[in-house]
């Protein structure tokens, strides 16, 4: 057998690591060091790819995202910017392409269409598709709109029921106006799902290629069980190629079948929302809102439940992923894991998924009690501009990058896709510039360097799925996922407007990039 390796990398630079090539044998990584030298090791049949002044980096994860949802976004009516009136048109012609009585699904519409003393939701959709149910989620997922027929199909009339953490709007006399919010979007958007598992795999599947060009090798799932055994099919069959770090939901942490591994899919944790999100002011807050004194949002579920989730997931050695974005959440969720360990008293790596505001006091808790902080930077493209409305003076503990790293925090830096485009490197100018769509700049002082929001994609990503040892760093031994960059923007970042993924490797095979085969 040939020990010539299978691939050399070479490139201006590599990250994190001395040298500026890597070579790759059977999907590993076999050395890293000077290009003169390593190209001297090579074979017949090695493939040599040059990446001319680009960066070599160990291949990103994307540390929370929402795979199967951001595949079926692609099919869905993309209704950001839309008004009412635009709106119906999209959904009438939609209605004109569907078979009779399928749903017609639409993302990204804004709640504040439709405002509790005005024309409804419902109205407004009856009369776009009275035929057809109609679901549409609004741009952070957190409120849904349905028209009648909707409604009746997810069981929401003729009398709507009571969702723990969630809230069905109605009107003086009690009828749903068609708006719902949190666990109540949530039971709708399960219910509009008359897709077959064919079109579901098709839509996944077809997204893949897209993560690729993006730099992409890993995804941490946070669906919870929903799209399981859609994820499962596809890996059986396949269809994946990325790793998948998946969760379950709090009920089925028990379920064998649903957390033991797959080919590409592995199980690491538990998933529970604790509040909303900013844009609903459904984020669960210390203190009131600014322009609200009298709501300081959802507790989507209590501290004593969350707390029986975490240690019921820990019995069965799963780590809790916590949803917090607001102040109130991200301090609950400390309550309920902090010493909260797995079988035979083995440490768990549990993580608050968003932390898009944490008080002070709480800053310490990350790197004292070994919590992840797994943030998207690239929400402050479209948050930067309502934070200071909603949270005022409090704006200062949003996004508290560089505190967070200061303190000693492991940080995991994802995208929350298809909320917010899975584009790593958005993510980095995001989290190192800290300016909205908008040009506004959220609290500058708490800007990473380009390096440290690299780690937060590599290193710190397979941290913090315990995937340290195979993957986030250039080292001999280590899976041979690689992302390289046209650009060294970690010495240069002032190249972070120029600069692209030129090369996607996953486990030894170019997915993307040096004219993939």
């Amino acid at each position: 057998m040939s020990s010539a390796p299978d691939l050399i990398v070479t490139a201006d630079r590599l990250f994190d690591a001395v040298g500026d090539a890597v070579a790759v044998r059977a999907g590993v990584i076999c050395a890293v060091g000077e290009a003169s030298v390593l190209l001297r090791t090579r074979g017949p049949r090695t493939r040599v790819i040059e990446a001319s002044g680009g960066l070599v980096c160990a291949g990103f994860h994307d540390a929370h995202a929402h795979l199967a949802a951001t595949g079926l976004a692609k099919v869905e009516i993309d209704l950001h910017g839309m008004s009412a009136d635009r709106i119906v048109a999209a959904v009438r012609e939609a209605t004109r392409r569907s078979e009779p009585g399928r749903w017609i699904i639409g993302r990204g519409f804004d709640p504040a269409l439709f405002p509790a003393d005005g024309t409804t939701a419902r109205s407004t959709l009856d009369d776009a598709a009275l035929d057809h149910p109609v679901l549409l989620r609004s741009h952070d997922y957190h409120c849904a709109a349905l028209n009648t027929a909707g409604l009746a199909r997810a069981g929401f009339l003729p009398i709507p029921p009571t969702i723990d953490g969630g809230v069905i709007e109605t009107d003086a006399h009690g009828a749903p106006t068609g708006l719902t919010r949190e666990m109540a979007a949530n039971r709708a958007s399960e219910a509009a799902d008359d897709l077959t598992v064919d079109e579901r795999a098709d839509a996944v599947a077809a997204v893949i290629p897209d993560l690729f060009r993006s730099g992409l090798t890993a995804v941490h799932d946070m669906s919870g069980s929903r799209w399981q055994s859609d994820l499962r099919a596809l890996d059986a069959a396949g269809r994946i190629g990325v790793a998948v770090y998946a969760t379950v939901s709090p009920a089925d942490v028990e379920r064998e079948a649903l957390t033991m591994p797959g080919e590409h899919l592995k199980v690491t944790g538990m998933k529970v929302f604790l509040d909303g999100a900013l844009g609903t002011r459904t984020a669960l807050l210390l203190d009131p809102y600014e322009d609200d004194p009298t709501h300081v949002g959802i507790a989507v579920t209590s501290r004593e439940c969350a707390q029986e989730c975490v240690e019921r997931a820990a019995r069965n050695g799963l780590a809790s992923y916590l949803h917090a974005i607001g102040d109130g959440a991200v301090r609950t969720a400390f309550d309920a894991v902090t010493g909260v360990r797995g079988p035979a008293d083995a440490p768990l790596r549990h993580r608050v998924e968003h932390a898009q505001m944490v008080h002070d006091d709480d800053l310490p808790r990350f790197a004292e009690h070994g919590v992840i902080a797994s943030v998207q930077p690239v929400h402050m493209a479209e948050d930067t501009a309502i934070v200071a409305r909603h949270w005022g003076t409090r704006s200062r503990e949003a996004f508290p990058l560089r505190r967070l790293a200061d303190s000693g925090a492991v940080l995991a830096f994802g995208s929350d896709m298809p909320i917010e485009t899975f584009d790593v490197l958005a993510g980095i100018r995001c989290a190192v510039r800290r300016t909205g769509r908008d040009g506004t700049t959220l609290h500058a002082d708490e800007a990473l360097t380009v390096g440290e929001t690299l780690r937060a994609y590599t290193a710190g990503a397979a941290f913090a799925v315990g995937a340290e040892n195979a993957l986030g760093s250039l080292r001999r031994g280590m899976r041979a996922s690689l992302t390289v960059l046209s650009h060294d923007i970690d010495r240069h970042a002032d190249a972070l407007d120029d600069v692209g993924v030129v090369l996607t490797v996953v486990d030894g095979e170019v997915v993307f990039g040096g004219d993939a085969q």
